[in-house]
């Protein structure tokens, strides 16, 4: 590894980092703050947001990425667009949210309205994310990427101080957060103009975004639709206490998160064959045994984790938090192969494997909970998450040995 990739390297992984410790502190404080019931019932809300944010940033993140790396001249300009593409995508997520999670009743009014008025935010800011991370700039993106997660954890304990702590309070306290890491985000956007104008730019964007889109969102429902199944079927102190046993197994792909960044950039900008290969070559061993090592450790550690930072009323989350570690270590290998798979120009392929996927898991997953609760549900997601890290696994191993020839 250059010691170019090895800077970009160390500057994501802090940054996922950063995010991951950010969550984990943000997720003890409203666990201990609200109790296994508040905490489900903002936990289903948060899910309900990732599912609305994927839906409605069609892809344009992705796309921004693309463009600023490969066309580094007009970056100023395709940056713009692209920014206020996602604040448009954004309000319209935003209104749909209102209107979809508010029928469901899963959340009263105003913590609804609170958590989906930040998607305009959150939309942008992956735009502006994306663009740092086409450019190579992953310094930038890695200290810009704390600001949200930092002043988020900072709320909820200003909330908690204060003796106002409640569902609501937590909830302003997510929309203040991404609003403060969207203006310094907008603060460093450089100006500048480009051969064409912005409506041509928003218009490729958006083309080359819904054809990355559908992969990109069956590759986020796979890592979501546990969340959506257990708000649905458990009762609330379940939900809280799954949604333990899912933050610790998040966060120990943070590693492979950051890899996959700097994997995508890489393949997405080589135009030759024959160096993406080698560029899978030296990557995928490197994929593997972060998975492995960052999944082993946390799976020894869970016990004294749940117990130590959340409380013994969390105690029940062990048994589900190890089985959703191990499928997380076998998914966020599949979701790094799926990702730059995607950078290869193979997003139909990638669309139909974890399509595949998020169907197994809404066939299998309420099976498995009905009959073993959240435990069930984690074994069924371990399941799943081998199946399709098999089948992926097969769909790369012929770029690594592919000539232009045999193209």
């Amino acid at each position: 590894m250059s010691r170019r990739d090895l800077a970009a390297l160390s500057w994501s992984a802090g940054g996922v980092a950063v995010v991951k410790l950010a969550g984990i502190a943000s997720g003890v404080a409203t666990a201990r703050l609200l109790g296994p019931a508040g905490r489900g019932e903002l936990v289903a809300l948060l899910a309900w947001l990732g599912v609305f944010a994927a839906l409605g940033a069609c892809g344009v993140d992705q796309a921004t990425c693309v463009q600023v790396g490969q066309r580094p001249a007009s970056a100023a300009a395709i940056v713009r667009a692209g920014w206020l593409l996602a604040a448009a995508l954004g309000v319209a997520a935003c209104v749909a949210m209102i209107t979809v999670v508010g029928a469901l009743a899963v959340s009263t009014a105003l913590p609804l309205a609170l958590v989906a008025a930040s998607l305009p935010l959150l939309l942008v800011g992956q735009v502006l994310a994306a663009a740092d991370q086409g450019a190579f700039r992953f310094r930038r993106r890695a200290l810009l990427q704390g600001i949200q997660p930092i002043a988020y954890v900072t709320g909820i304990a200003a909330v908690t101080v204060a003796g106002v702590g409640s569902v609501t309070t937590v909830a302003a306290s997510y929309l203040i957060a991404a609003a403060l890491a969207v203006v310094v985000r907008l603060r460093s956007v450089a100006s500048g103009g480009g051969e064409h104008g912005r409506t041509w730019h928003a218009r490729r964007l958006l083309t080359q975004g819904l054809q990355l889109q559908l992969p990109h969102l069956a590759a986020t429902a796979i890592g979501r639709i546990e969340l959506v199944i257990a708000a649905a079927m458990f009762r609330p102190d379940e939900v809280g206490h799954y949604s333990v046993a899912f933050a610790i197994a998040f966060a120990s792909a943070g590693a492979m998160e950051a890899h996959g960044q700097i994997a995508f950039a890489h393949v997405a900008a080589a135009k030759d064959p024959r160096v993406r290969a080698r560029e899978l070559r030296i990557r995928l061993p490197q994929a593997l045994i972060l998975a492995l090592a960052a999944g082993a450790i946390t799976w020894i550690a869970t016990p004294w984790i749940v117990i130590t930072l959340f409380g013994p009323p969390f105690a029940a989350a062990i048994v589900p938090a190890r089985w959703l570690i191990a499928a997380w270590t076998v998914l966020s290998l599949a979701l790094w192969i799926g990702q730059v798979l995607r950078a290869t120009g193979r997003a139909k392929l990638v669309a139909s494997l974890m399509g595949a996927g998020v169907v197994a898991v809404a066939i299998v997953g309420p099976v498995s909970a009905a009959q073993s609760g959240p435990t069930g549900l984690a074994a069924a997601m371990f399941v799943v998450a081998i199946a399709l890290a098999l089948a992926l696994v097969g769909a790369m191993s012929p770029l690594l040995v592919r000539t232009p020839e045999g193209r």
